[in-house]
């Protein structure tokens, strides 16, 4: 009974993540990568076409995270005037 109920939710959530960005944004060229692979193919192509989608932007941030946390301390310290 729990793992169909956890299912449930995942596909419910699913949907959730794909029909507010598919109200907004009425133009398929304007929507994200993500829900244009939800919407155009079946649900198990569109999961591994989604996961590969998003590879470019994890190793990018893997590389950069040493920046990404540099700049936001430089941005939480205060400037004192001297």
């Amino acid at each position: 009974m729990i793992p169909e109920m956890a299912a449930d939710i995942a596909r419910r959530m699913r949907q959730n993540e794909a029909f507010l960005p598919v109200v907004i944004l009425l133009k398929q060229t304007k929507m994200t990568l993500p829900v244009v692979l939800l919407l155009n193919y079946a649900l198990g192509e569109s999961i591994i076409l989604m996961f590969v989608s998003t590879v470019p932007l994890v190793i990018a941030f893997l590389f950069l995270s040493k920046h990404i946390v540099e700049g936001v301390q430089l941005g939480s310290v205060k400037m004192l005037r001297v």
